[in-house]
């Protein structure tokens, strides 16, 4: 089956918690080729082991530096997952958050991916290119299937904190291909290819968010 990762990368976080510390973090992240429904481009990043809710917020905007910042992204939508201390009988609670960034219930798809794998300890972002036209709920299956496509690929463990791991900032795969829902090949797309490389794409406007 090949491989649904275009890119991995390293990214640079601040340590710890507020102040003027400039210590900083290294988390590996990785992105997927995206599939394209009539128009509108749909890939997700994520960045581990992330072990807090402060980590997992500058991890996503990390992400949305690293992959989602190219013109032409209509939506960057997050959530994250992460432990949250223990109850009183010691079981391991977690926390999870979302945002949809104007994508009405996208952030929301993306958490419910995380909290259906019992993923842990990571930040992902799903961006869209919106196409002109509405997908209806078939975005959603988008949405939770490049989150589920991206993580298992990555060897996640349920309930676990995803590790981390000494990648170099090399790149594996095919940067820039999307999957053609229903054909085969596609445009080449921002977001899956080197930051350096980045190409810019306008896409047209319309009612984004359908």
């Amino acid at each position: 089956r090949p491989s649904c990762i275009a890119r991995r990368a390293s990214l640079q976080i601040r340590a710890g918690g507020g102040g003027v510390s400039t210590a900083t973090t290294t988390l590996r992240s990785a992105v997927t080729h995206a599939v394209t429904d009539r128009g509108s481009a749909f890939a997700a990043c994520a960045a581990w082991p992330v072990r807090s809710v402060r980590e997992a917020e500058r991890a996503t905007a990390a992400l949305r530096r690293e992959y989602a910042s190219a013109s032409g992204i209509d939506h960057a939508m997050s959530a994250y997952r992460v432990p949250d201390g223990v109850t009183k009988a010691g079981k391991q609670r977690f926390k999870a958050a979302f945002d949809d960034d104007g994508e009405p219930r996208g952030g929301t798809a993306a958490r419910a991916e995380l909290n259906a794998l019992r993923a842990c300890g990571v930040a992902v972002v799903v961006t869209r290119v919106w196409g002109g036209e509405n997908l209806g709920k078939r975005r959603f299956e988008h949405i939770r299937e490049r989150t589920r496509a991206l993580l298992q690929e990555l060897g996640f463990v349920p309930d676990s904190v995803m590790a981390g791991g000494s990648d170099s900032n090399a790149y594996w795969g095919a940067a820039g291909t999307a999957r053609v829902l229903g054909g085969s090949g596609g445009p080449a797309l921002p977001w899956a290819a080197p930051t350096a490389a980045r190409a810019t794409q306008t896409v047209g406007t319309g009612a984004v968010g359908a």
